[in-house]
């Protein structure tokens, strides 16, 4: 697996950008959709649902990310490990089908949802134990550079969640509710499929005789730990405010504002596509202190980014205006004055992908993780404080606040990691 390839990584890259590409497309025709047959009040809900199967696949707690750390060194690829980090992959899918069951049953037993029932919940469940199974094989796939396989998993599992509920809407004549929920339980499953035959194709299985390694469970158990606690802490800081604002102003601002976000978070989207593309390799350096490798790579990654970045920002100020006005009349007027807002904190914090990638790589999962569950608890308060004094236009300027600041952090500690 550690045959680092640069025609694998601009496969990726490539990939990536194009199915984002495509992401963007459905989008552009999809959600006009949802909101003329849904409405606004339904297509925040869809919004919230998507919201939760989201922090439900935290429920993998971190392990697909330290998964991925080491099946990219040649340590982490014997016999013993691989079988431990699937076995831990197995437990996590048994954990998150009971916690959903257990917790959703008790919610319908405390709150009277007239139109949600324990057969939601199911699919719920089945959604997000078949999220965290797949991470598993995403991980190994990235570890060993077949980005393109992935990108093409994860945009099958995004494009059946949004087309599903619009097919069981008009072809089956389900209701929202029936239709959201099983959309979301197809794509999970389409998507553990996919990563799976990729899986099994792609990378040599080994015959050595498998048992568990209890010192390098315990050792992953750590770092997934610090590693779990950044992912919830990011999720809360990226979705956090849409539960801020459809307590206070209601789901059918929160369509407004979502829709304003999706377009933005496509700015978002390149950091992650160019940094996770490069984190295998990097890791591969960490382990060996190759600092100035580390820092080369580093280079690339924020070249990349802000380069890609600035090209779609320019973009968007000249033609993002015209863009929503002919793409979906009815939202409200200041929704480009929101995504204005957001904007600058997407372009300005694509560099936390590469200064996290980096403190992971050198060990410093706690570092990332204290950093961002502190850098979420003010922007939640920020967000609180500035919704109630402005609105939506407090929830974006929260959201491109906060991000910023982290950045700052995570580069400052970055940079102070790989010079010692």
């Amino acid at each position: 697996m550690n045959n680092f390839s640069l025609r694998k990584k601009v496969t990726g890259i490539i990939s990536g950008v194009g199915f984002r590409g495509l992401n963007v497309i459905s989008l552009l025709f999809l959600t006009p959709l949802h909101l003329s047959i849904f409405g606004f009040e339904n297509y925040g809900i869809f919004v919230l649902l998507l919201s939760v199967f989201g922090f439900g696949g935290l429920l993998e707690l971190g392990l697909s990310q330290a998964a991925v750390k080491h099946y990219s060194r040649l340590s982490s690829t014997t016999a013993d490990k691989i079988y431990t980090i699937s076995f831990m992959f197995s437990l996590l899918g048994i954990f998150s089908f009971s916690i959903v069951i257990s917790v959703g049953a008790l919610l319908l037993s405390i709150f009277e949802y007239q139109s949600v029932d324990l057969y939601h919940i199911l699919l719920l469940a089945i959604s997000i134990a078949s999220k965290i199974i797949s991470q598993k094989f995403n991980a190994q796939l990235t570890a060993g550079e077949y980005f393109h396989k992935v990108n093409i998993s994860n945009f099958l599992g995004f494009f059946i969640r949004q087309l599903g509920p619009l097919i069981f809407f008009w072809s089956f004549s389900l209701n929202f509710y029936d239709s959201a929920f099983l959309s979301i339980a197809l794509a999970a499953l389409g998507q553990l499929t996919i990563s799976y035959i990729y899986s099994i194709s792609s990378l040599k299985v080994s015959s050595k005789k498998q048992q568990l390694n209890l010192t390098f469970l315990k050792r992953v158990c750590k770092e997934s730990f610090f590693i779990f606690f950044t992912q919830l802490s990011g999720e809360a800081a990226l979705h956090g405010d849409k539960f801020i604002i459809a307590s206070i102003l209601g789901p059918s601002n929160l369509a407004g504002y979502h829709v304003a976000y999706i377009v933005i978070a496509r700015i978002n989207d390149i950091g992650f596509l160019l940094n996770s593309v490069y984190f295998p390799e990097l890791c591969h350096h960490g382990s060996e202190r190759k600092t100035e490798m580390m820092k080369r790579l580093a280079r690339v990654c924020l070249l990349l980014s802000f380069s890609l970045g600035i090209i779609l920002v320019i973009t968007y100020w000249f033609l993002g205006e015209i863009f929503l006005k002919y793409w979906i009349a009815s939202l409200p007027d200041n929704s480009y004055q929101i995504s204005l807002i957001l904007m600058m904190g997407a372009f300005f914090g694509l560099g936390s992908w590469t200064f996290s990638n980096i403190l992971v790589a050198l060990e410093g999962e706690a570092t990332v993780s204290i950093t961002i569950m502190i850098n979420t608890l003010f922007s939640m308060i920020l967000c609180l404080f500035l919704v109630t004094k402005f609105g939506i236009f407090g929830a974006a300027s929260s959201w491109s606040i906060s991000y910023i600041l982290l950045t700052i952090i995570l580069g400052i500690f970055a940079r102070n990691k790989l010079t010692l």
